[in-house]
């Protein structure tokens, strides 16, 4: 798991514990990107698991700008690096929610995404009109690495907000019914 917000980890290193998941799930506090580096993580507010935080823009998924509640400099990895330069394993299932920044994410997993490693990744997908050429780039990049669309979640959505989806792509894997 990687989670760059401070509250946030917290919370999900409490949630590990508990559940006595520790020998299961490897959690580490940095954001993923497409670059290695240390950049800026904006808070929209400071509450465990609060969504809507960005990498370096000040802008939100759908395009608003907003006024940081604060500021926090985090190391950022690409996935495909940080596997790399720690040794370790490769992941067979991924699950991307990073509020706007999935595209980013995606270009630093590359290899991984071209390997035979990953089995399924979820990843939230924000649509902000019907013409949006970053979801065609999402679906293009699994399709060009193998990957098919298996499944795509509706979240609950009102008039005043984009169309939110979990959108699962497989690659040499079918879910169990």
């Amino acid at each position: 798991a990687f989670e760059p917000s401070f509250s946030t980890f917290a919370s999900l290193m409490q949630n590990v514990a508990v559940n006595q998941l520790d020998e299961i799930i490897h959690s580490f506090s940095v954001a993923l990107g497409s670059m290695n580096g240390m950049r800026n993580f904006n808070y929209k507010n400071l509450v465990a698991g609060e969504s809507v935080h960005t990498l370096d823009a000040v802008v939100n998924q759908m395009g608003s700008r907003f006024v940081p509640a604060f500021c926090q400099q985090v190391a950022s990895y690409t996935l495909d690096g940080f596997i790399e330069d720690f040794e370790l394993p490769l992941p067979t299932h991924i699950k991307i929610d990073v509020d706007g920044g999935e595209w980013e994410v995606l270009q630093g997993m590359r290899n991984l995404l071209g390997g035979d490693s990953i089995k399924s990744v979820m990843v939230e997908i924000t649509e902000q009109g019907a013409d949006n050429v970053a979801i065609k780039e999402i679906y293009d990049l699994f399709f060009e690495s193998g990957f098919k669309d298996a499944l795509k979640i509706l979240h609950r959505n009102n008039k005043n907000t984009p169309i939110i989806s979990d959108v699962l792509f497989t690659k040499n894997w079918a879910m169990k019914k």
